[in-house]
């Protein structure tokens, strides 16, 4: 996967976040990227990811499968952890039956099956971190992108 000039700006005309990005990730690399706060390091992780477009430049040979956990997991949501993770995985492509194994297996991987149940809202910061990343799993993804997870 390569970026090649990459840029990204808030908005039509506000401030630069990244520009002349120039970066190339093999594959099966493990890349980590630190930084002090504010420097980009979480629009260059959703560029990566394909969450976000470049303002300019591009971003070639991302993989089809691709899962982004976020820095900040939007938990108060109206499911429980089973049914969002049900959820999602049916939004991947996969069926009912396989979504529901596949986030069940995760959740027990993880170590949250016991809050299958348990609506997302009610989560610890700690358990709706597990099912961010048990998310990210569910359709094999090709590129696995993880904002201070």
């Amino acid at each position: 996967m390569r970026l090649e000039r990459v840029g990204r700006r808030h908005g039509l005309r506000g401030p630069w976040v990244l520009r002349g990005v120039d970066l190339a990730l093999p594959a099966g690399a493990l890349v980590r990227v630190v930084g002090a706060n504010g420097t980009g390091k979480s629009t260059l992780l959703r560029l990566v990811a394909g969450v976000d477009a470049p303002t300019e430049g591009r971003v070639t040979g991302r993989p089809p499968r691709t899962a982004y956990v976020p820095e900040r997991f939007p938990a108060a949501l109206p499911f429980t952890a089973l049914d969002y993770l049900v959820h999602l995985g049916r939004v991947q492509g996969l069926g009912g039956a396989r979504a529901r194994a596949r986030a069940g297996e995760w959740l027990a991987r993880l170590g949250a099956a016991e809050h299958a149940g348990t609506a997302m809202a009610e989560l610890s910061k700690g358990t709706s971190q597990k099912v961010a990343v048990a998310q990210a799993f569910l359709a094999d993804p090709g590129l696995l992108v993880l904002d201070e997870a």
